[in-house]
């Protein structure tokens, strides 16, 4: 009797979950990625973002009758190739997709961000860009130049109080973010171009100390040579305390901290768009593979600009990458919700229609739903404090909260 209780049971287990498959409606929705170069790494890297966004979009889900899984479409293209970005976001166009990352180059990037642009399909940004008239349906992952320009000269002069200032760049189009910067310091500059590829990079070093006219640097060139930078200032004893460097490669604070073992008191400091992160989860030490693969480049000519050195490598822009989707996946989530529509893909659309996604400016308005950034309000909140509380509220009910301390001195 016993036996047959137990089989029933299962057989009613089995019934209740074939019935919440039927009435689960499952949504499959696309999200195109146009990557440059080889595709290996940043594929793999796609896919864990991709599943840690599903699991998300399952957990603000669950209990819906409606239930949403991201696909990633992946569309490889040779670096700076405006051609085949253009092709592959149309590509991406007519296969439904909701979102686009764009290409990291700007060659490659604006075409793509156009394309999307005139359909109204949210375009996710990866490059500097201060093309303010594209900017309607797209997510930044870059402040502004203007942006880092005025951070970087309130703290050169009003936290640091410089009254020189040596620049060290490695590409001439990066100097377009020290715009703001160069316009309004009040005290002398110089400029010299980093190039390690005809070793006049050490004359660069020379100067400076032959000359022991600057002693304050920013330094704009790729996370990757930083180390053999240490290396030279060290050689020529650029290291003590008179000195002080500001790295802006956004992957500095990645770097082993053993590549800094040249310090005799200088200052180093560097920008970032991402918390510190503990050792534990940095990449491994980079210290002698970072000379090996400047020392590698100067033999082959390889190019060593910001772009060729870090790239989709960068490590900021994995991160980056994962936190931009977890944020769409709580935009999908809460678009669904509040507005209690399904997300109807764009059906039909192609880079020779007229048409355009009717749901893509709502469901960007969605993804931004918490805030934005500009530099004249800087930091806006836009989501409801009473609904955070509520959300705040419902996940505390019915757990047990513990408070420890630990004693110290005088206690």
């Amino acid at each position: 009797m016993s036996t047959n209780s137990a089989i029933h049971g299962l057989w009613l287990i089995g019934l209740l979950r074939l019935a919440i498959l039927v009435l689960c409606d499952m949504q499959e929705l696309n999200v195109g990625f146009i990557i440059e170069g080889p595709a290996e790494r940043q594929t793999q890297v796609i896919q864990k973002a991709i599943t840690a966004a599903n699991r998300k979009l399952a957990e603000l889900l669950a209990g819906q009758p409606h239930q949403v899984t991201l696909v990633p479409l992946i569309k490889r293209i040779d670096t700076r190739n405006a051609f085949a970005a253009t092709k592959a976001a149309c590509d991406l166009l007519m296969n439904q997709v909701i979102t686009v990352f764009g290409p990291g180059s700007t060659p490659a990037s604006t075409p793509s961000l156009r394309i999307t642009q005139k359909y109204s399909i949210p375009y996710v940004v990866i490059q500097w860009s201060d093309d303010d008239s594209l900017q309607n349906y797209s997510i930044n992952l870059h402040p502004s130049y203007n942006e880092v320009g005025r951070v970087l000269r309130k703290f050169i002069e009003e936290a640091e109080d410089w009254k020189q200032l040596g620049i060290i760049y490695a590409k001439e189009e990066g100097l377009e973010k020290f715009e703001s910067l160069l316009s309004h310091f009040k005290g002398e500059v110089i400029m010299r171009k980093w190039h390690t590829n005809d070793m006049a990079h050490k004359y660069v070093i020379k100067y400076f100390r032959t000359t022991m006219s600057h002693f304050r640097f920013l330094v704009d060139i790729p996370h990757s040579e930083i180390p053999e930078f240490l290396d030279l200032i060290a050689e020529y004893n650029m290291t003590n305390q008179y000195y002080s460097y500001i790295f802006t490669d956004w992957d500095t604070q990645f770097l082993d901290p053993k590549t800094f073992a040249v310090d005799k008191g200088a200052n180093f400091s560097a920008i970032s768009l991402t918390n510190v992160l503990s050792q534990q989860f940095q990449s491994p030490p980079q210290h002698d593979i970072n000379r090996q693969t400047s020392a590698r480049s100067r033999k082959t000519g390889a190019d060593s600009g910001p772009e060729a050195a870090s790239g989709r490598e960068s490590l900021t822009y994995y991160l980056l990458l994962y936190d931009t989707l977890h944020v769409m996946a709580v935009g999908i989530s809460r678009f669904i919700l509040t507005k209690s529509l399904a997300i109807q893909p764009p059906l039909g659309l192609s880079c020779s229609s007229g048409d355009t996604w009717s749901q893509g400016p709502l469901l960007l308005e969605s993804i931004k739903s918490f805030g934005y950034w500009n530099e004249i309000e800087e930091f806006v909140v836009t989501k409801k404090f009473a609904e955070t509380q509520a959300e705040i509220q419902k996940e505390l009910t019915g757990q047990t909260l513990r408070v420890t301390t630990i004693e110290d001195t005088p206690f």
